[in-house]
């Protein structure tokens, strides 16, 4: 549930069965955990940024509405993740090596937060 909410405010378009991974146990081969998370590179602004910031008609969302309304399990899950703030986004583009617009990435990223917050307190 954790990369799929992150997948949403971020935008990554590219999750699929095949792009999740775990950690195993390097003796007996027991799964661990869930591995980090990856293969981000569509993410964001991959392929431009979107003429609206404040993702009223974001697909992304919208499945996700769809997901929340369906499952009760993963609306428990998700309204005990961590809601993003500018100090964590500003904290994350400090620590990668290309120029970032960072206003520009809050506004995405805190817009989106903002829309499944939403969701959220509708469906509580």
């Amino acid at each position: 549930m954790q990369i799929i909410y992150m997948d949403i405010l971020c935008f990554n378009m590219d999750r699929h069965t095949q792009n999740y991974g775990v950690l195993r146990d390097v003796d007996t081969g027991v799964i661990l955990r869930m591995a980090p998370n990856y293969d981000n590179n569509i993410a964001l602004f991959a392929r431009g940024i979107p003429a609206g910031l404040e993702r009223t008609s974001d697909r992304l969302i919208s499945l996700f509405y769809d997901f929340l309304d369906q499952d009760r399990r993963a609306m428990h899950i998700v309204t005990k993740l961590p809601v993003p703030n500018r100090a964590m986004i500003e904290s994350c583009a400090s620590q990668i090596t290309i120029a970032v617009d960072v206003e520009t990435v809050c506004a995405f990223v805190m817009n989106g937060s903002d829309f499944v917050q939403r969701i959220i307190v509708g469906k509580k």
